[in-house]
């Protein structure tokens, strides 16, 4: 019993460790992108919000689990407003997808 509670609790540092870097990502890219030309305050990564938007994320087939998967998902989603659309990708066909994305 107790090692399925240390297992979940690693899956749940591994889902919030995984959806801060994600987020940190997004917020990044967001803040690339251009600018409305606002006057200093609520411009920039900080007021960067993902709401309305899409992040597609690859996983490798058969490195997460349904539920650290649904964890980190969840996570991201509260964090950012962003919704997650997830492909699993095969390992045989994953360099032509790379090379090609």
């Amino acid at each position: 019993m107790r090692k399925g509670t240390a297992h979940q609790r690693s899956l749940a540092r591994l889902a919030a460790g995984a959806a801060l870097a994600l987020g940190a990502v997004a917020l990044g890219a967001a803040g690339c992108g251009s600018s409305s030309g606002g006057s200093g305050s609520g411009s920039g990564p900080a007021a960067a919000s993902g709401a309305g938007k899409t992040l597609t994320v690859w996983y490798m087939d058969g490195d997460l689990s349904s539920q650290a998967q649904a964890a980190i998902n969840t996570a991201f989603e509260k964090a950012t407003g962003a919704k997650v659309k997830v492909q699993i990708q095969e390992w045989d066909s994953v360099n032509t997808k790379i090379s090609t994305a």
